[in-house]
């Protein structure tokens, strides 16, 4: 985990919002002991870091919640091979469909880094050249009905 990412104070606009530290933990999906690392944001509420000072971004990594598990195994739900009759795969429910993340400048405004739609990534990387006084992720609409977004990482790089 970068340095400035540790450094830095975790926020999020909701108070459901839970399990912050899990964005900056570096172990990006739960473990088989079924130890919670995610957390958990409700949609349209933001979570992110804010920055003692105007701090340089140079990328974003975000790992959302993909159901890794979601066949009843710890086996990736990666399929090779299908049958004529068999039914179609699906988004994961959980996965984060739209979101947005965003930086605040140094004047006070919040500007876009990016804007997505119909996500089908569990990792995304975003690439950013700015001077940022706080990150946050703000996500919309998942695959499925749910309330909350499960996220694994949030985190960013300096450079």
């Amino acid at each position: 985990i970068p340095e400035a990412a540790r450094a830095a104070r975790l926020f999020a606009t909701a108070p459901e919002a839970s399990g912050l530290e899990h964005l900056r933990d570096g172990i990006d999906r739960d473990t088989a002991d079924k130890a919670e690392h995610a957390a958990a944001i409700p949609l349209g509420a933001a979570a992110g870091y804010e920055f003692p000072s105007p701090s340089p971004v140079s990328a974003v990594r975000i790992v959302f919640d993909s159901e890794l598990g979601r066949n009843g195994s710890h086996k990736a739900n990666i399929v090779s091979n299908y049958f004529l009759d068999a039914a179609p795969q699906k988004m994961p429910a959980s996965l984060a469909r739209d979101f947005a993340v965003e930086y605040r400048d140094a004047d006070g405004a919040w500007r876009t880094l990016a804007q997505v739609s119909g996500n089908r990534r569990r990792l995304v990387k975003v690439a950013a050249k700015c001077t940022a006084t706080a990150l946050r992720l703000t996500a919309t609409r998942l695959w499925g009905g749910g309330r909350l977004c499960r996220v694994f990482a949030f985190d960013f790089n300096s450079r």
